[in-house]
């Protein structure tokens, strides 16, 4: 594990932790009864939290992609996140890199630049690591649609996924669009033990997700 995507994960849980201090009870109720006022703080922290979460989750996925193209100028191995890097993003999103011609010789697509220029492996792979920066940067939300496509493209299988961790960030995903897009008027009442709750395993998970992606990323 780098250095970096070591604080990152660190830098999670201390923010979690100072927007819990900010925000939550610092003793919870035992029988959960809180003064309506508080609500909006409660509000507060799920939201925050959720954005630390999501940028974290983030910040892994473009570490992991960079580093492992890092890797690759360096030793020229496609390994297996170059590799799924391509496989994602090279025959949908590359085509202005690449051009397919009939081959007269043995009648077969021969894939040839649209300047004529066959494209360097290097610039195939870093136009796929653009591509997947792009998804990075478009990603809103920690449903495990939007996380399961982030990691994807960087080696992981579903199999590398928690499943119960994954609905975790949908039920987490779902109060935070809630509590965003709901009038407090409205809104139903948040227990902050509950969210503290919720929100550990969350981070626990994200911890178990990056011992995933160190395994199929050397060095990260």
């Amino acid at each position: 594990m780098t250095e970096a995507a070591h604080d990152t994960v660190d830098q999670l849980a201390r923010r979690v932790d100072a927007l819990g201090r900010r925000y939550l009870p610092l003793q919870f109720s035992e029988t959960g009864e809180y003064a309506p006022e508080l609500q909006d703080d409660f509000r507060a922290f799920r939201v925050l939290a959720h954005a630390e979460v999501e940028h974290c989750l983030e910040t892994l996925s473009k570490q992991a992609a960079e580093q492992a193209v890092v890797q690759w100028r360096r030793d020229q191995v496609p390994t297996r996140v170059v590799v799924t890097l391509l496989l994602a993003y090279v025959p949908l999103q590359l085509y202005d890199l690449w051009d397919a011609q009939a081959s007269p010789r043995i009648g077969r697509p021969l894939v040839v630049s649209s300047s004529g220029a066959t494209p360097t492996a290097d610039a195939v792979v870093a136009a796929g690591l653009r591509e997947h920066l792009k998804v990075i940067n478009d990603n809103h939300g920690l449903q495990s649609q939007y996380v399961t496509r982030l990691f994807q493209p960087v080696g992981l299988r579903r199999r590398d996924f928690d499943e119960s961790w994954l609905a975790d960030l949908d039920s987490f995903g779902a109060l935070r669009g809630s509590s965003a897009h709901t009038s407090a008027i409205v809104a139903k009442s948040i227990n902050p033990k509950d969210e503290m709750d919720r929100v550990q395993r969350v981070i626990a998970g994200v911890r178990e997700l990056q011992r995933a992606v160190r395994r199929v990323v050397p060095g990260h």
